[in-house]
């Protein structure tokens, strides 16, 4: 049988501190160990950081959903309102995509991280020549 998920017994409320903080994602800031909700000093903890791994496919399909919608937008005249689309439409599917590939858990705290789907949206239009930065 395979282990589902580690936990650590804490002496104390410093230990359990510290042990969030060693589980926490270092590129993201996703902290993959909870407090159990009845006995405070059990920590549950998972073997490694599972958001960072979600977030590297995450990007190998934005670039495919900023395409899609580069594609699917040339009737739209105004640039700026056409990268809004882009972006929008980008986004939700970005969002569809965790929610069927991951966790509830992961997929709302990466679609929360509005700001950073936001660089990597960016990210892959520049690289597909959409847009030029300064």
């Amino acid at each position: 049988m395979t282990a589902l998920i580690n936990y650590h017994l804490a002496t104390d409320q410093n230990d359990v501190l510290a042990t969030l903080t060693a589980h926490t994602c270092p590129d993201d800031g996703y902290v993959y160990a909870w407090v159990d909700p009845v006995y405070n000093l059990l920590v549950w903890e998972l073997g490694a950081c599972p958001v960072d791994t979600v977030i590297a496919s995450l990007q190998t399909n934005i670039g495919n959903f900023v395409n899609s919608h580069w594609n699917y937008t040339d009737t739209i005249a105004d640039p700026h309102q056409r990268i809004l689309t882009i972006i929008s439409q980008s986004r939700a599917d970005a969002v569809n995509w965790l929610n069927l590939h991951t966790t509830a858990d992961i997929a709302g705290y990466v679609a929360g991280q509005t700001t950073q789907l936001q660089g990597y949206i960016l990210d892959a239009m520049n690289t597909q020549g959409i847009t030029v930065s300064q």
